[in-house]
């Protein structure tokens, strides 16, 4: 397979809040393919693992818990069947990420904490029954600590510090509301998108200052009504936008690719300038040195004629994926530094 650029994808929330579940949709949903991009497990034993799980969930047995060993799995994206990147995606067991490190905690608390420092995407999984009724000043303090939002807070600034410290670009922050059916949507005030989202940006502001980009989107895998023995009913499986948030990590994945391509580009055109100004004020001579310079200076300019091709050419591979893959956003609500973003306007409810 040709080396592809590789994303490291993190999955941070409370335990209960459905990212296993989450992951297994996704995958399940985007093997099938979505709006000409696909998913596939570079190995084929992951895949078959994967698939048989989210079979037996089907079939009304409920997903294992993830131990304190962590799951990792390495899948290709591919836009129209062309492999455009690796997602690194690692699914950690819930307890992790308030867990102590050091002598006396745990190993994969660590390995998430490393994970996630390293990650150009982090998503966030924050439980849809909180959200059945509007979290209101009263509420807004014991559901933080039930869905630790403090300690996602300290996570996120933590890694926004350490790679701002590096020189490396902020990851994206997908927020998702899992079982989401259990809204009531057509309900009491609040219960729209809108006041969905407001009641996250209180939760979580961290997601919503400046720079960051976040995107909000409640998803459901269907009810999964529990039955007495533990498991679920089977025809509660009902994936719904489940394939959104990971259009808009790539989305966001593109745009950084070309803002930096962009920036390089205009370095190139500025150093291939240069280059043209010294071979012109060569003087017309025929001594060796001269001579010598000139060919120096034509080899110089058509190695940066060549590297300007190609970060052209992977310049307008992104700016043409960033078309395609914003367009199937839909409604979804994304965030530049707390403000709704241009480029992802969707329709609004």
């Amino acid at each position: 397979m040709q080396e592809l650029p590789t994303l490291t994808v993190s999955m941070i929330g409370a335990p209960g809040s459905g990212k296993s579940t989450y992951l297994h949709a996704l995958y399940a949903t985007m093997t099938r393919g979505v709006g000409n991009c696909n998913l596939h497990e570079v190995t084929n034993n992951a895949d078959v693992q994967i698939l048989e799980s989210w079979h037996d969930l089907g079939q009304g047995t409920s997903l294992p818990q993830t131990s304190v060993k962590p799951i990792s799995y390495r899948f290709v994206f591919s836009r129209e069947m062309n492999p455009s990147a690796l997602l690194d995606w690692t699914d950690f067991r819930g307890g992790a990420l308030h867990d102590f490190v050091g002598v006396d905690g745990s190993l994969d608390t660590q390995t998430l904490l490393n994970k996630i420092s390293l990650s150009q995407a982090i998503f966030v999984t924050l439980d849809g029954e909180h959200f059945r009724k509007p979290v209101t000043p009263e509420r807004r303090e014991p559901l933080a600590r039930a869905m630790v939002t403090h300690r996602i807070s300290s996570v996120i600034t933590e890694t926004l510090t350490r790679r701002t410290a590096r020189g490396l670009a902020w990851p994206s922050i997908t927020i998702l509301i899992t079982k989401a059916d259990l809204i009531d949507w057509g309900g009491g005030p609040g219960r729209t998108l809108t006041g969905v989202v407001d009641e996250v940006r209180n939760l979580l502001p961290v997601a919503f200052q400046p720079r960051v980009c976040t995107a909000v989107c409640p998803v459901t895998v269907g009810p999964l009504q529990t039955l007495p023995d533990g498991n679920v009913r089977p025809d509660g499986v009902d994936p719904n936008d489940v394939h959104l948030p990971l259009m808009f990590t790539m989305t966001h994945y593109y745009r950084t690719a070309a803002h930096l391509d962009d920036q390089h580009l205009g370095k190139l055109a500025a150093e291939r300038g240069s280059l043209k100004e010294r071979l012109a004020a060569l003087p017309q001579s025929s001594r060796r040195a001269v001579r010598d310079q000139r060919l120096r200076l034509e080899q110089e300019l058509r190695a940066v004629e060549v590297e300007i091709g190609h970060n052209q050419r992977r310049y307008d591979q992104s700016t043409q994926a960033i078309s395609a893959l914003a367009a199937r956003l839909g409604n979804l609500r994304v965030f530049e530094g707390g403000s709704p973003a241009r480029w992802a306007a969707g329709r609004r409810a």
